[in-house]
């Protein structure tokens, strides 16, 4: 993934996990995604759409009338990752950013390859013949 150094900079969480921090908007973070529990009362809602070249699975948290963050899960055929945006104002221009970042993402990783096969070397098995 690109990102813009004068809008973004990489830091930790509060978990001490690699986080990118919007420069400009307060609170409004990208982290990795690993999913986790909700509370009770919390609401999500889904969308799949594509975002530059990368189809995401779109899922938006809301507790109460407000929306927490908004996860990401997607790839692009050889990855498959996901990513949550964190915010507490200005939301549509914390998600209209991040999703500049999310619409770069690709792999680098070689083409996926079935497992490779291999053929066993015949053994000899030896036999006993018993003495006259």
């Amino acid at each position: 993934m690109d990102y813009d150094p004068d809008l973004w900079v990489q830091t930790t969480d509060n978990f001490g996990q690699i986080a990118l921090a919007h420069r400009q908007i307060e609170y409004c973070t990208i982290i990795a995604w690993s999913g986790r529990g909700l509370p009770s009362d919390a609401q999500v809602t889904h969308e799949s759409r594509q975002v530059g070249n990368v189809y995401y699975d779109i899922n938006t948290v809301t507790v109460g009338d407000a929306v927490k963050y908004v996860a990401y899960i997607g790839g692009d055929k050889r990855l498959l990752t996901g990513f949550q945006v964190s915010f507490q104002d200005q939301q549509e221009q914390c998600l209209q950013d991040a999703e500049t970042i999310l619409a770069t993402l690709r792999s680098f990783a070689a083409e996926p390859t079935i497992t490779p096969t291999f053929t066993l070397e015949p053994t000899i098995t030896p036999t006993l013949t018993p003495e006259p």
